[in-house]
Parts: C-alpha cells; structure tokens; sequence
C-alpha cells in the first residue's frame, strides 16, 4: 500500500512538472521566434523608461 502511495506521488510530481515544461515552452517558444532583436528593443525601452524616472 505504502509503495503504491509512492508511486502516485512520484506519478504525479512528474506529470505536473512535465506540465510546467509544456507551460514554460508555450510561452517562451513566441519571443524565440522574435529573436534577439525584441529582447534589444525591449531593453532600451526598459532604459528609456527608467531615464525618464530618473529625470523626474
């Protein structure tokens, strides 16, 4: 009984992290694509932005 409590957990543990995987892919996959170029713009916008915090 013992092991087979175990073995639904170690089950378990393994489908939701392969369900967090399958998550961070989905999501990760899109700014990919974009490739390094979204990430340079994103960027200086970020410094953009907190220049003009800085300026006020």
């Amino acid at each position: 009984m013992c092991f087979f409590l175990s073995l639904v957990a170690a089950l378990f543990l393994g489908l939701s992290l392969l369900w967090l995987l399958a998550l961070l892919l989905m999501l990760l996959t899109p700014l990919m694509q974009k490739g390094p170029s979204f990430y340079r713009e994103w960027m200086l916008d970020h410094d953009h932005c907190l220049l003009l915090d800085d300026s006020n």
